[in-house]
């Protein structure tokens, strides 16, 4: 048997008997800081008609929060975010926002530009920090339960290599158009970063650490905070209300010491991003907006959303306390916050990238990864048309707009539905984990 040229440079699978041929040619690292590399290039090229005719952000797909928003959240001026100008963005963003303005305040020429350019560094060493954190993920956090081979209550021996799936997943992230075309829509890197940080932290036995990270990530963006429910639901599973509690100590101290700082400086500015989502209506990308569009009223959304995320809590809860085998962080972390995204007011283009990592440690094979990535091209290739006004139909409708949303969500759909399949066959065999 050969292996495939793709397994030559990532290696097959280990065993006693495993092929001098599965060998990697390359190290695990050298081809994903590659692949993440050329990825960003990529990205890098695509932006760059945006940054000479900002009136192509639409129809070339070039779109960027980066440049859109520099005149008009304080920015241009390197003003204080929260205290001197309102900001939609969680505080520890809205810190890295003011960082990068004042680094870029230093090179000569265009502002923008450089401000652009800076940021792009910026979020190009959190895209590479993700990348190497996923090739170093425990395999306890990594793929379905019959590729793990681990019971959840064991020593992780740290020394070992890491096996194919470990490296599928990491070149899942490195190398996903998903980020060649949306990594720079906006500064959703820095808290993916700290997300999947997060999660190599509780599969190496670092709960403590892993609180912190999913706090600063939650400082970040909001949607972090998701993954405290599957991580105290293992807790609970497996009865560590230690790790419980050092982990939910450490999210809330490391959460408090990003914002309490900001909220006593400036009430009403701090406040700006919470009241600013809660008054959002039916937006880009949702359910909602097609049912609203279809004429359905839809009076109290906001009590709507919580009534639907509570239910999906409901569900993930029973799935993790009544699986025959414990699942993990990852595999709740995605189906919790696919739930987050599919009930949601908005859906904006960067959001494919929150569940790109979540989806490639759940499940790191080949056709799920294709068929999540597809469904999300097409919704990023529809918006853009919908927002220069291409996708309209002869009664002023924008029906292709909305089935590209609903092609989405059920690529979305399915692909959670894998997950969930995974976590309620997962058997225990012989001390490893196995599917029925």
């Amino acid at each position: 048997m050969t292996a495939s040229p793709l397994e030559s440079l990532l290696g097959g699978l280990r065993g006693r008997r495993a092929m001098a041929s599965s060998r990697p040619v390359l190290p695990p690292a050298v081809v994903a800081v590659g692949a993440a590399t050329l990825t960003w290039s990529i990205l890098m090229a695509r932006q760059a008609p945006c940054l000479e005719d900002a009136s192509l952000q639409y129809s070339a797909g070039c779109y960027s929060d980066i440049t859109a928003l520099w005149g008009w959240r304080g920015i241009e001026q390197a003003q204080v975010p929260y205290l001197q100008a309102d900001l939609e963005y969680p505080v520890l963003t809205g810190v890295f926002i003011y960082v990068t303005r004042l680094i870029s305040g230093v090179f000569p020429g265009d502002r923008m530009v450089a401000f652009f350019g800076v940021s792009a560094v910026a979020l190009f060493l959190c895209f590479l920090g993700l990348v190497v954190v996923h090739l170093r993920m425990p395999r306890s956090e990594v793929g379905p339960a019959q590729d793990r081979g681990w019971t959840g209550l064991d020593r992780f021996d740290a020394t070992a290599p890491p096996d194919r799936d470990l490296r599928w997943a990491a070149l899942f992230v490195a190398a996903s158009p998903l980020v060649a075309l949306g990594g720079l829509i906006n500064w959703d890197l820095l808290p993916m970063l700290l997300t999947s940080a997060a999660i190599w932290a509780w599969g190496r036995r670092r709960p403590g650490w892993a609180g912190v990270l999913l706090g600063l990530g939650t400082a970040a963006k909001l949607y972090p905070a998701l993954l405290l429910l599957p991580l105290a639901l293992i807790c609970v599973r497996e009865r560590r209300w230690r790790d419980a509690a050092f982990a939910v100590g450490g999210a809330a101290g490391s959460w408090l010491l990003v914002n309490v700082p900001v909220l006593l400086a400036t009430p009403r500015g701090w406040a700006h991003f919470w009241t600013f989502n809660a008054d959002r209506g039916a937006d880009l990308g949702s359910l909602w907006l097609v049912l609203e569009g279809l004429g359905w009223s839809l009076p109290s959304l906001s009590a709507l959303l919580a009534f639907l995320l509570l239910a999906a809590a409901a569900g993930l809860a029973l799935a993790y306390l009544r699986a025959p085998v414990t699942p993990t962080l990852a595999q709740g972390a995605f189906l919790i916050v696919v739930a987050f995204c599919l009930v949601n007011k908005v859906y904006s283009p960067q959001y494919m990238l929150w569940l790109l990592p979540l989806a490639a440690l759940a499940r790191p094979k080949i056709l799920d990864w294709a068929v999540f990535s597809i469904g999300e091209l097409i919704y990023w290739g529809a918006v853009w048309s919908y927002l220069a006004g291409d996708l309209y139909a002869g009664d002023g409708e924008p029906r292709a707009y909305w089935f590209a949303i609903l092609v989405r969500m059920g690529t979305q759909i399915w692909f959670a539905s894998r997950v969930v399949r995974d976590i309620v066959t997962a058997q225990a065999v012989g001390g490893r984990r196995w599917h029925a």
